[in-house]
């Protein structure tokens, strides 16, 4: 009845290496964060309030956010560029026109 049976070790592998192609953080690392991910980061973020989103992806295991933020003389706007991981991007600020993680400096 149980000659067909699969060795307990065999079984282990094989449910190892599903998981690992499935994507299971817990066995293959932190996941990288998606594009949902960072884009609802962006929102919780300061610089949303001055910023406007043109274009948030994901690059490699980070997220890349490419934004018109208000550089607050004369109405300008200036186009920036980061590229962070997803646990910075609700930390990021309008720094004249720059996106940066934290708060701005001078």
């Amino acid at each position: 009845m149980f000659k067909d049976r699969v060795s307990p070790s065999r079984m282990g592998i094989a449910l190892a290496a599903a998981l690992l192609l499935l994507g299971v953080p817990a066995l293959s690392g932190a996941a990288a964060p998606t594009q949902v991910d960072c884009s609802l980061a962006f929102t919780n973020s300061p610089a949303e309030d001055s910023c406007t989103a043109s274009s948030i992806t994901v690059s490699g295991e980070q997220c890349r956010v490419r934004a018109y933020c208000e550089t607050g003389y004369n109405n300008d706007t200036r186009v920036d560029t980061v590229t962070v991981p997803l646990s910075d991007v609700d930390d990021l600020n309008n720094c004249s026109g720059y996106l940066t993680v934290g708060s701005c400096s001078g």
